[in-house]
């Protein structure tokens, strides 16, 4: 085992990849997000290692083939850890046989290594027992942990709702843990993240030639969670399309692959997740109701953070320990922490802590003051700067519209964003 990264681990994972430079280097980038990582170099090492003790995710193996990947989570069973498999191949066979097998995912190689120690990581984060999942001792996240452990024992379809960074996909995630579902994959997609049809392809998959660039058969987020749970993030964004797609997987368990003819059926949970008032969406026309109902079989309010603001204190301290800071706190910087609206939430509260920590180099007190300039923002710039910037870009967005005839996709590409993100940032500043 390496060094132990500062603070709490958020984790520990089993690398198994016989090249002792790959696995060094991922190791190097997992410890320095706080996953505590132990190596072998096969699977008669990983069998070995795994009975002397407990990791949260087995990641095997980069370097090698991927039949030895898929014969390692072959190997672990149903009732071993979870496990990812990445692999230089790209043969869908592969990938078919290491899902069926119980890998939480299998991932193709080449990819940023940074990139792919975060993601493994978080699966670690989200391995565990859940336990600071939904952190808090208010009445309110008290009786959301309660509704989430009634609700994970229905195996029916859950809608979200709540603010931009409350949490929406940790309770997902808290669902899929407390399920019967638990030893299968979690899938999460971002419905407004991708164009329309992306998000067609990246849900449902597609054949080789379906469309320009289609070089090869790809399994969607549904294949791939086949057994499991399927999270849909801002589901209010997804396009008429995509909806009326969706629907029909709600109700007949069934959907073809873009490009093919091949009916697909499919065991898997739908959690839905949106910010925006689907009533209101509905009113419009741009949410269907049928689909509206098949999702809100069980609905989920997560609170606003100013709706619970004596958890403050606490949430800063955990996220302090999950970022390795050691930082100690005054009085008049918690009740500044607790008096602050946090119109972003506890997404807005980690970025203040990780700004903390650096305004807190050396002693590591956290002081009013110190509070206050990370309230500001980088820089001390403050909220002048964000409303000078958000001026500045909302100025920007409207002079493409105008100048493009509010072609929204024409405006889209030139911005290099989906059109879902665009309509977001559209509504955001009222365009």
């Amino acid at each position: 085992m390496r060094g132990e990264s500062r603070g709490e681990a958020v984790g520990s994972v089993l690398l198994v990849e016989p090249q002792r430079e790959i696995r060094e280097c991922l190791g190097d980038e997992l410890t320095a997000l706080g996953v505590r990582v132990l190596e072998a170099g096969d699977v008669a090492e990983a069998l070995l290692a795994l009975k002397r003790a407990t990791v949260d995710l087995v990641v095997g193996d980069l370097a090698g083939p991927a039949s030895h990947g898929v014969a390692l989570v072959e190997r672990l069973g149903r009732n071993g850890p979870p496990a990812l498999v990445v692999s230089r191949s790209h043969d869908v066979s592969t990938a078919v046989r290491a899902m069926r097998a119980g890998a939480l995912d299998f991932v193709p190689l080449p990819t940023d290594l940074r990139e792919l120690a975060r993601r493994i990581a978080e699966l670690c984060a989200g391995a565990g027992d859940g336990s600071d999942g939904m952190t808090g001792e208010h009445p309110s996240i008290e009786a959301l942990r309660a509704e989430v452990a009634r609700v994970a024992r229905r195996d029916v379809s859950v809608l979200i709702t709540g603010e931009s960074g409350v949490g929406k996909e940790i309770v997902a995630r808290e669902i899929h843990r407390g399920s019967r579902r638990r030893g299968r994959p979690f899938v999460a997609v971002n419905c407004c993240a991708l164009t329309d049809s992306l998000l067609e392809s990246e849900l449902f998959g597609h054949e080789k030639g379906a469309f320009t660039g289609a070089t090869a058969r790809k399994l969607g987020r549904f294949e791939r969670a086949r057994g499991g749970t399927l999270f849909l993030d801002e589901i209010g964004d997804a396009p008429a399309g995509t909806q009326a797609k969706l629907l029909r997987v709600l109700q007949e368990r069934e959907f073809e692959r873009v490009g093919g003819v091949e009916t697909l059926r499919v065991d898997v949970r739908v959690i839905a997740a949106t910010n925006r008032d689907l009533a209101a969406l509905r009113e419009r026309g741009e949410f269907r109701d049928d689909l509206f109902h098949r999702l809100n079989v069980l609905p989920l309010r997560v609170p606003p953070l100013r709706e619970r603001s004596s958890d403050v204190p606490l949430l800063a301290r955990v996220l302090c320990a999950r970022s390795g800071l050691a930082l100690s706190w005054t009085d008049a910087a918690l009740a500044r922490l607790r008096a602050h609206p946090w119109p972003g939430n506890v997404r807005e509260l980690e970025n203040t802590v990780e700004r903390l920590g650096v305004l807190c180099e050396g002693d590591g007190l956290v002081t009013l003051e110190r509070v206050e300039a990370a309230l500001d923002g980088p820089g001390g710039c403050g909220a002048t700067r964000r409303v000078a910037f958000e001026r500045d870009e909302r100025d920007r967005y409207e002079a493409l519209l105008v100048a493009r005839r509010w072609n929204v996709s024409a405006v889209a590409r030139a911005l290099g964003i989906s059109r879902g993100a665009l309509r977001h940032r559209m509504r955001k500043y009222g365009l």
